[in-house]
């Protein structure tokens, strides 16, 4: 079952600014929606995938940035941009990490992305999900 999220019954600044955020993304891909069968992924499903890929990558040691851009099947220059949106929202942290004689990248959440990564999730099931079920 699928939990419906109340956005109007919440009053806190940051979090209305975040659904402020939402609301763009949603906009960035309301074209594609609106044609029924998106040639690209929306970019909400690209940031689901990010943050998914990174949590997981986080369980099993350390999130690099080169296995995440994997996992997401981006472009670097694309995932970039993404990441960089992610940092700006308070969502990952970066991290540069001595790797013998070489600088690696990890990410990692943070508490407010591990929230939205969940939230992003529910608002994924509810539009495309329960949307996909609906067209069968």
């Amino acid at each position: 079952m699928v939990k419906k999220v109340d956005i109007l019954s919440e009053t806190n600044s940051s979090y209305q600014s975040d659904v402020l955020k939402v609301w763009k993304l949603f906009k960035s891909c309301k074209k594609e929606l609106s044609m029924g069968v998106a040639k690209y992924r929306p970019a909400i499903k690209i940031v689901l995938k990010l943050l998914e890929c990174i949590s997981k990558s986080q369980s099993n040691g350390r999130a690099l940035k080169t296995h995440i851009i994997q996992c997401a099947n981006l472009k670097t220059t694309s995932a970039e941009k993404y990441i960089q949106m992610l940092k700006d929202a308070g969502y990952v942290e970066e991290r540069r990490v001595a790797w013998g004689a070489r600088e690696v990248i990890e990410y990692e959440l943070t508490p407010l992305g591990k929230a939205r990564y969940e939230w992003f999730k529910t608002i994924n099931d509810e539009l495309f999900i329960m949307n996909e079920l609906v067209n069968e």
